[in-house]
């Protein structure tokens, strides 16, 4: 289980039918799987205008970069015509802009991403698609990272359990079209290149602890794993819980396979790697517009945890069951519903029972919640729902099969999250964005 041959083999998978020289059949090579994910997000963005966007912020962040394009320079400042007359930007165009104390005004969740897609943007105003097609090549790689990200996990945890080895195609397949990843690659969002950082940190702390003996090539390991995760906090705040949960992991289970010293040495090493993106990000936002702002919006998200803790019940009850984007009853009773009715038919399921029940009490809330959409219209579907299926069955087959590596990067960080999220944004976190890495 620890040597790294067993990886190695764990990579190249299984023959089945078709297979070529390389021993995997053509769907599960990571080349037709790469084309094939790029090819579906490409023709899907088409189906959408250009001008306009599947989220609120995706607005003020184009608008930065067209603005930085007519004025030819890298500043990320709105500007605001009426200032003089409205100095609180009350009347703004955007919302949620920041008027800083150097004068700018700012309407974007992650510089590091606009910055990246200045080029993009630039490049694609000089071809008939326009710069706002031209930067979906970002959230498309990173949805295509993640998806890789996840194949990578699925190697590893086959490996742990003793199973037979696989190429991790079918993790590469679920998380690339089946999940949330698919709507995310879609529009210029953080979320899907926040999704990959975190899967491939997971892996790489995977490694340092469990699956590399040699205690250099684990320090290696773990400092990637450390600025995996340090990407992700520049994309999505989360990956700050995430990654403090696996530094603890990769200490624990090193302090047990080899002594104290390992464990604070592969702990440092992660905490180092952390450093390097956090720092140069910094850095980046205090040159460009003089101020922290991430590290101030996460400090303040942050300093908000253990305020007002019914809200932040109420907001984790939301994100994690709410089939619907509305306060109503058969929201509580229809989303508590399809979970527990979901953890009794896999608990039969995975002790090998044909329980009619739990079956037909499952397609029953399904059935539910089906009916609603049709009746109401399919509308924005908050939280986790989307990934609830596979994220209970996965949850309680780990449980089951005593897969505790599953449950330690899984389920560990969710109560953290959910301490700490921005509670107002709960109805609108399709796919629970708070918890991609949970759903993965």
């Amino acid at each position: 289980m620890d040597s790294p041959n067993e990886l190695r083999a764990a990579d190249r998978g299984t023959a089945g039918e078709a297979v070529g020289r390389d021993g995997l059949a053509w769907w599960q090579r990571p080349t037709i799987v790469a084309a094939c994910l790029v090819t579906v997000y490409a023709l899907l963005s088409f189906l959408f205008d250009p001008s306009g966007y599947l989220s609120t912020d995706t607005g003020g962040k184009t608008a930065s970069l067209a603005a930085m394009e007519a004025r030819g320079d890298w500043d990320p400042d709105l500007g605001y015509w009426f200032e003089a007359q409205d100095p609180e930007g009350e009347f703004f165009p955007f919302m949620s802009t920041t008027h800083t104390e150097n004068g700018q005004w700012l309407n974007t969740t992650s510089l590091t991403m606009v910055m990246v897609a200045r080029p993009l943007w630039s490049a694609g105003e000089r071809t008939p698609l326009g710069g706002a097609r031209a930067i979906l090549v970002l959230p498309i790689l990173g949805a295509v990272g993640a998806a890789f990200g996840a194949g990578a996990l699925e190697r590893r945890l086959r490996v742990l359990a003793g199973t037979t080895p696989g190429s991790g195609h079918l993790a590469m397949w679920t998380i690339g079209l089946a999940s949330p990843v698919a709507v995310y690659a879609l529009d210029f969002w953080e979320h899907s290149l926040g999704l990959g950082a975190m899967l491939w940190g997971i892996v790489a702390a995977l490694d340092a602890c469990l699956l590399v003996e040699r205690s250099r090539s684990a320090t290696l390991r773990a400092v990637a794993a450390g600025m995996a995760f340090g990407f992700g906090a520049t994309m999505r705040q989360e990956a700050m819980v995430y990654g403090a949960v696996a530094g603890v992991i990769v200490g624990g289970l090193a302090m047990r396979r080899s002594g104290l010293s390992a464990a604070v040495g592969r702990g440092l090493a992660m905490l180092a790697g952390f450093a390097v993106p956090i720092a140069a990000h910094v850095a980046a936002e205090i040159l460009l517009t003089g101020a922290p702002i991430r590290a101030a919006r996460a400090a303040g998200t942050a300093g908000g945890a253990g305020v007002g803790l019914g809200e932040r019940l109420h907001a984790a009850i939301i994100t994690l069951t709410f089939p619907f984007n509305g306060e109503h009853p058969l929201s509580y009773v229809l989303g508590f519903g399809l979970v527990a009715s979901l953890i009794w038919w896999t608990t039969r399921q995975l002790d090998g029972g044909t329980d009619r029940l739990s079956t037909s009490t499952l397609r029953a809330v399904a059935l539910c919640i089906a009916a609603v959409w049709i009746l109401f219209s399919v509308r924005f579907v908050p939280g986790l729902v989307p990934t609830t299926p596979l994220a209970v069955l996965g949850g309680v087959a780990a449980l089951r099969f005593r897969q505790w590596p599953v449950l330690a990067f899984g389920l560990a960080p969710v109560p953290l999250v959910l301490a700490v999220q921005f509670t107002e944004g709960a109805y609108v976190q399709w796919g629970g964005r708070y918890l991609l890495t949970t759903g993965a």
